[in-house]
C-alpha cells in the first residue's frame, strides 16, 4: 500500500554517459502497517529479530538493530556499536508473472554496493526473501534474470 505522496528526482543513467538522459525515479511513501511492512516483519523475526515498539524498531540478542532507512531504502540494519551495515527495499511484488519494479536509483545502490544492499519481496510461496545486490547482479550477468529499463525521460539540453 502506498500513501499519498511521493517525489520525483532525476537520476543521471551511468550506462549513457555523455547524453542527455535522465531518468525520473518515483519516490513513495509507504503506510504504516502496509503488506511490505507485514512481510519485513516476517523476515526480521526469520532472522531473531524482535519488535520494540518504544524504540519502533527490531532488535537482536546481539545488539543489532533493524531501523527505518532514509529513502530509497525502507531499513537500515546497524551493528552494535551502531554502524548501519545493510539496507533493505522491500516489496511485495514477486518474480513470477510480470516481475518487480525496481527504481533505478535502488538499482543502482544495490549494483555500487551489493553486499550492503538487499532486496526483501515474497517467494513463490509467499514467504519473505532475501536477495542481496550482490545475487542479483551476478544472476543478471548469468541471464538467469533480464533486467528491463523500462522508463526513461529524454530532455532536450543540459539538465
Amino acid at each position: 500500500m502506498v500513501s499519498e505522496g511521493g517525489d520525483d528526482e532525476d537520476v543521471e543513467d551511468p550506462e549513457l554517459e555523455g547524453e542527455q538522459r535522465s531518468i525520473t525515479v518515483r519516490r513513495q511513501r509507504r503506510s504504516r502497517g502496509s503488506e511490505t511492512d507485514r512481510l519485513f516483519r516476517r523476515f526480521a523475526e526469520s532472522r531473531g529479530y524482535r519488535w520494540e515498539e518504544d524504540t519502533r524498531s527490531y532488535v537482536h540478542r546481539d545488539g543489532s538493530r533493524i531501523v527505518r532507512a532514509e529513502e530509497p531504502f525502507d531499513w537500515l540494519r546497524r551493528e552494535s556499536n551502531g554502524d548501519g551495515v545493510h539496507r533493505y527495499w522491500v516489496t511485495s511484488e514477486r518474480l513470477d508473472g510480470k516481475g518487480v519494479e525496481i527504481p533505478a536509483l535502488v538499482w543502482q545502490l544495490l549494483v555500487d554496493a551489493p553486499t550492503s544492499c538487499s532486496i526483501v519481496m515474497p517467494d513463490g510461496d509467499g514467504r519473505p526473501q532475501e536477495l542481496t545486490g550482490q545475487f542479483l547482479h551476478s544472476a543478471v550477468a548469468r541471464e538467469e534474470m533480464a533486467l528491463h529499463p523500462d522508463t526513461y525521460r529524454l530532455t532536450r539540453g543540459p539538465r
